[in-house]
């Protein structure tokens, strides 16, 4: 699943945009009130490394832009779970270039 960020970068549309664009396509429209949430609690920040999206039958990770190097700046050195995603996000930067990957669990 592809979601291409320089589709939403115009004067009239903003990452708010972006992220609406892709709850709608992976859940529906109906699951989130936009209206009561408008910025969705996330910000441009968070593109530069990945979202994650959690329904009740996959995981669904899609990597925009990611910055393996902000990635590790977050990396603390007594947190083992943090140790094992970046290790998996390197793995993911070499294999797949257009840093680009849709993950089931199925």
């Amino acid at each position: 699943v592809i979601f291409n960020v320089a589709d939403y970068k115009t004067p009239y549309e903003t990452y708010k945009d972006f992220y609406k664009d892709i709850f709608i396509k992976l859940d529906g429209e109906h699951n989130i009130d936009f209206a009561e949430m408008p910025d969705l609690h996330f910000s441009a920040d968070i593109l530069n490394e990945f979202m994650w999206y959690n329904s009740d039958n996959d995981l669904k990770l899609v990597f925009v832009g990611l910055d393996l190097g902000k990635i590790q700046a977050r990396e603390t050195y007594d947190d083992y779970e943090w140790g094992l995603i970046v290790k998996i996000m390197k793995r993911f930067v070499e294999r797949y270039p257009n840093n680009t990957l849709e993950f089931r669990d199925k």
